[in-house]
């Protein structure tokens, strides 16, 4: 990946629906996380699906999801095995060189993708295990696959007109604008003409230019000709000089070719082929026949029913029996007589079976690389075909070059690091070693001064030998028969030691899942009860937080009952005064005040011929309003005092 390809990368997830906001350095420190979970979007806006997050779903069905979309979306993973692993171990974690390439495709062909999205909503068939296939599930295939083709028709229709629709607004375009420039070309004509009618001899200047023009016209498809002519010429050298490369490389390698060398490596070849063709193929092709003759057997006979299948299930059975039996005595016999040689069987078996997987991993390493140079090949074809020339280097391979070129030198980095670091520790240890070896003599002298002597005891490291299995020591039969027989009773004497430590490990075991057992219950317990107690906290909590408003009501209206129970008390006690005579009569004071107010009125009425000036008249007015909120709160006072004379409990009740 090229600065600019990452580049408008940045500039899309920088756009809506994305509108990340990130630069170059920010994307470039994206973590492997968040890297997965930008291609996971991307890949959810394409395909019209909601956003996931990566957290909350398994790794692997991340990994499934993503592998599946970018086959459906025909992304082009690398053919080499080795970077195919590579590339999908990268895209599951995240590494940025296996997500930049997929990032940067998406966004080149976001609206063809959408369209391939679409379509692999309806298109995309559900495989089901041969196992569970019965004939409803493959008529209903049957249908899906006739809804599919009918699908696949409207679809094509439907951008059939789509695309007719477009052509013709296209075509109308077309015709307006030939329109008006017809009519432009008509208006010069005309001007022209007018302009060189006075001009005498046109016919000839006509003639004149039309001669130069085909001129001018010969003239270009020379300079035509000559160009492509360069240019074959070019392509020429650039084929000669790239054949005489070739030739050199050719001619150094027979200087130093070793035809012993070339020789074996065509035996070894001629000897897998044989042994492809004559063994291998071969047998195949003869396990293969009878299973043909017992498929040609059943589709020539009659149709099987419950009665056929049951005859041929009791007929395996018996087979199967026989052949067990057979098996056993097979055994037995071999047993009796080939004792000494189950080894060297055995080891031949396994010879044989690692000789016929190399040989299936030949056969099919030769035709994926016949396939993958086919596909070459019809590349090279088409790219000749489209720029006509004999070697091309493709976007695709200079992309992985330079993937290459940074994987490898980040490896260099690593491996630099790596090294340095090895060789600060080397250094180190020398030094400690050097020190330690000092310290050490210094050691000996010392205890050499003091009459001591120093004793070196060598310490052997202990080594794992490998045991060998090879051919045996010897070929005498009757000396193998007893290192055999020795072999066997070894076997079953540590056969026999095993046996109680087996036992052991099972009652070990077992008790150990009764405990987990156990355990597991208790948990469940502990769970059930902490959910119940959660519960009834709750319901507590609830019930206190309620019993405390409750009081708190209660409380203010015991607070207010007070204060009106003080105010009554008061209330009281001035009527008791008022009886007892210590204070004058709420009554005898209204009286009295009501004669002073009707004095003044007769003293206003007698005066009221006289003027009175504005700041009189506004005194006055206050000391009324001033008189009748006196009386107001008075009539007030006397009625509280009426209801005070009535039983204290019938006043609680009508305050409460």
């Amino acid at each position: 990946m090229n600065t600019a390809d990452i580049r408008e990368i940045v500039a899309h997830l920088n756009e809506p629906p994305f509108s990340m906001g990130v630069n170059l350095i920010s994307f470039d420190n994206f973590p492997k996380e968040k890297l997965l979970q930008t291609l996971s979007d991307v890949l959810c806006y394409i395909a019209d699906t909601p956003r996931i997050d990566i957290r909350s779903e398994p790794a692997d069905q991340t990994a499934l999801r993503i592998m599946n979309a970018l086959k459906i979306f025909k992304f082009k993973p690398p053919t080499d095995i080795e970077q195919l692993d590579e590339w999908r171990a990268g895209v599951v974690e995240g590494a940025p060189a296996a997500i930049h390439p997929v990032l940067h495709y998406l966004f080149e062909n976001v609206d063809q993708l959408k369209t391939r999205a679409y379509l692999a909503r309806f298109l995309v068939r559900v495989d089901v295990p041969q196992e569970l296939q019965d004939s409803d599930l493959h008529q209903m295939q049957e249908e899906i696959n006739e809804l599919m083709e009918q699908f696949k028709e409207a679809h094509s229709r439907t951008v059939e007109l789509s695309g007719e629709s477009e052509h013709i607004e296209i075509l109308k375009m077309d015709l307006k604008t030939m329109e008006s420039e017809k009519e432009q070309i008509t208006r010069r004509i005309e001007r022209i003409e007018d302009r060189v009618k006075n001009i005498p001899n046109v016919e000839k200047i006509l003639e004149f230019a039309a001669r130069k023009r085909g001129e001018a016209e010969r003239i270009k498809d020379m300079e035509d000709r000559k160009t492509e002519i360069r240019q074959d010429m070019m392509k020429s050298e650039k084929k000669m000089q790239r054949r005489a490369t070739d030739l050199a490389e050719l001619q150094r390698a027979a200087e130093v070719i070793d035809p012993t060398g070339l020789i074996h490596e065509l035996e070894a070849e001629i000897q897998t082929n044989s042994y492809l063709a004559h063994g291998k193929l071969a047998r195949e092709i003869d396990e293969q026949r009878p299973k043909i003759g017992v498929l040609s057997s059943l589709v020539q006979g009659p149709a099987v029913d419950e009665a056929s299948i049951e005859r041929l299930q009791k007929e395996i059975e018996t087979k199967t029996g026989s052949n067990n039996h057979m098996k056993e005595e097979r055994n037995l016999k071999e047993e009796d007589h080939d004792e000494n040689f189950l080894m060297y069987r055995h080891q031949t078996k396994a010879v044989e079976n690692k000789k016929e997987n190399v040989a299936q991993k030949l056969q099919e390493a030769r035709q994926e690389l016949e396939h993958i140079e086919a596909q070459i090949q019809e590349k090279k074809r088409e790219l000749r075909d489209r720029t006509g020339e004999e070697e091309v280097v493709t976007t695709v391979q200079f992309r992985n070059y330079v993937s290459k070129m940074r994987i490898k030198t980040n490896e260099y980095k690593k491996k630099r690091k790596e090294l340095d670091h090895l060789q600060n520790e080397i250094m180190c240890l020398t030094r400690t070693s050097q020190i330690i070896s000092a310290q050490w003599i210094q050691l000996k002298e010392k205890i050499s001064d003091m009459g001591g002597e120093v004793m070196e005891v060598s310490i052997e490291v202990p080594s794992m030998t490998r045991p060998k299995t090879a051919a045996p020591k010897t070929n005498d039969t009757e000396e193998l028969k007893s290192m055999i027989k020795q072999l066997n009773m070894e076997v079953s004497r540590k056969s026999d030691q095993l046996a109680p430590l087996r036992k052991e490990h099972q009652e070990k075991t077992d008790e150990f899942n009764t405990l987990l057992d156990t355990l597991r219950e208790k948990k469940r317990d502990y769970e059930r009860k902490k959910a119940a107690l959660q519960t009834g906290f709750e319901e507590t909590k609830k019930e206190v937080a309620e019993l405390e408003n409750r009081t708190k009501k209660t409380e203010e209206k015991m607070a207010t009952a007070n204060e009106k129970l003080d105010l009554a008390r008061a209330q009281k006690d001035r009527i008791d005064r008022e009886r007892r005579g210590e204070v004058r009569p709420i009554v005898q004071e209204l009286q009295e005040a009501i004669q002073q107010a009707v004095q003044q009125q007769e003293e206003l009425h007698s005066h009221g011929g006289k003027q009175m000036d504005f700041e009189q008249a506004r005194k006055q007015k206050i000391m009324w309003d001033g008189l009748h909120i006196i009386f107001e709160e008075k009539m007030k006072a006397i009625k509280e005092k009426d209801n005070s004379l009535q039983p204290i409990g019938d006043r609680i009740a009508r305050l409460s």
